[in-house]
């Protein structure tokens, strides 16, 4: 019997199916990209063949739902309002049962063995939360994710294979297009942090797996993320990168570190308010330096949905 589509909590769309014992559950969050997403869960189901399947749709779209139906008719749908990355991650694993959680983009493409070296990595690790695979763009080369990532690249090249699998490493964070996570501690840890709207919900969770003594595992198997396929170029955005950052710094950072980032991001915000190359780039600065200014860093850009922004 196929699934048949219902009305979720809070006027959510959703495809409803009998859950199965597998165990791990993966959300793929789709904005969008409705194409990508389809082949997203033709590899995942391959690399997961067990897994309870669930797509969350950051725009909720009934032709895309029918499509979803008609190819993959054993995967839940689950519509959201685009509130966030963190919201429709939180929302994807509601309700789930099984032993390990993974959530990821939709741009993302796994290979076969994916998630069965990353199981296996958490196996051969009981006080290890999260694991997550070695990430390259589309271009073949590391993602860049900041200097600090940088570091974690290289500690895993000085790792050794950890029996038949790939090496590991642990490190402060993991990147958020992919994660497989214990599901009781992410139900310990509170999930993602919905306070972060745009980026640095990854790191906020990672710095939290570290500060409770538990590992974050880096592990050497290759996935690549195409990025930026759904992300608008909107100033907004950027402002909420920072926004996020200097949260991310006032929860987990000790006092010099702090004092250094909040000087630079002013320091950047004084210049990018004169010398921003559009007026809504100049406006972002502004907004953030009087954010700073205020030590006003819970005030997001957006409103209700990642679709409410300024008028710059």
């Amino acid at each position: 019997m196929s699934a048949a589509p219902r009305q979720g909590a809070a006027g959510t769309a959703s495809v409803a199916r009998a859950t199965g014992d597998a165990r791990l559950t993966v959300a793929v969050v789709n904005f969008r990209t409705p194409e990508l997403a389809l082949s997203c869960l033709t590899l995942v189901r391959r690399s997961a063949p067990g897994a309870d399947l669930r797509l969350v749709d950051a725009d909720p779209d009934p032709d895309f739902a029918a499509a979803l139906l008609g190819s993959h008719p054993d995967v839940d749908y689950l519509g959201v309002p685009n509130r966030s990355y963190a919201h429709a991650v939180n929302a994807g694993l509601a309700g789930a049962t099984t032993e390990y959680v993974a959530f990821m983009n939709a741009d993302v493409i796994v290979t076969d063995s994916t998630f069965a070296e990353l199981l296996a990595a958490l196996d051969s690790r009981p006080q290890a939360v999260a694991a997550g695979p070695l990430v390259s763009g589309g271009d073949g080369k590391l993602q860049r994710l900041g200097p600090s990532y940088a570091r974690h690249y290289r500690r895993l090249r000085r790792s050794a294979p950890v029996g038949d699998g790939p090496a590991t490493a642990d490190v402060p964070w993991l990147s958020g297009c992919l994660l497989v996570v214990r599901l009781r501690d992410w139900r310990g840890l509170g999930g993602y942090d919905e306070a972060f709207r745009f980026y640095n919900e990854d790191l906020d969770f990672g710095l939290r797996v570290s500060e409770a003594g538990r590992a974050n595992l880096l592990v050497a198997t290759p996935v690549v993320h195409l990025g930026g396929t759904s992300t608008p170029s909107h100033p907004a955005f950027g402002l909420e990168g920072r926004r996020g950052g200097l949260l991310v710094g006032r929860r987990h950072y000790p006092g010099w570190l702090r004092a250094a980032q909040t000087a630079f991001v002013a320091s950047e915000a004084a210049l990018g308010s004169v010398l921003g190359r559009t007026p809504g780039r100049r406006a972002a600065s502004a907004e953030l330096l009087r954010m700073l200014r205020a030590g006003d860093v819970d005030a997001t850009p957006f409103g209700a949905t990642l679709d409410e922004r300024p008028d710059w």
